[in-house]
C-alpha cells in the first residue's frame, strides 16, 4: 500500500441519503458528540434530496484523530474510489 503525504489534495465526502427525521437526528446526534469530542469536519445538508454530507479534509481538526489516506498499488484503484454501501 501506498501511503499519501501531507500537502497531497485529498478527501473523504461521505453522503447519507434519502433520511427520514429520525435518521437524521441520529446523525446529528453522533456531530454533537464528535464535537464535543473535539473533531470537527465540513458538513453540508440537501433539503430536496433529504441528503446529509460529511467532508473529511482539511477541515478535519482534531488533536485526537490522525488520519491516513491509502491506497493499494497491487490493484491500482484510485485514491478516492466510489463506495457504495
Amino acid at each position: 500500500m501506498e501511503s499519501v503525504e501531507r500537502g497531497q489534495n485529498c478527501e473523504v465526502k461521505i453522503q447519507f441519503k434519502n433520511l427520514n427525521k429520525i435518521q437524521l437526528s441520529h446523525l446529528f446526534k453522533a456531530e454533537k458528540e464528535l464535537f464535543k469530542a473535539g473533531i470537527t469536519f465540513d458538513t453540508g445538508y440537501n433539503i430536496g434530496k433529504r441528503t446529509r454530507g460529511w467532508e473529511f479534509d482539511h477541515s478535519l481538526k482534531s488533536g485526537i484523530v490522525s488520519v491516513k489516506f491509502i491506497r493499494t498499488k497491487e490493484a491500482n484503484q484510485p485514491l478516492s474510489p466510489k463506495v457504495k454501501v
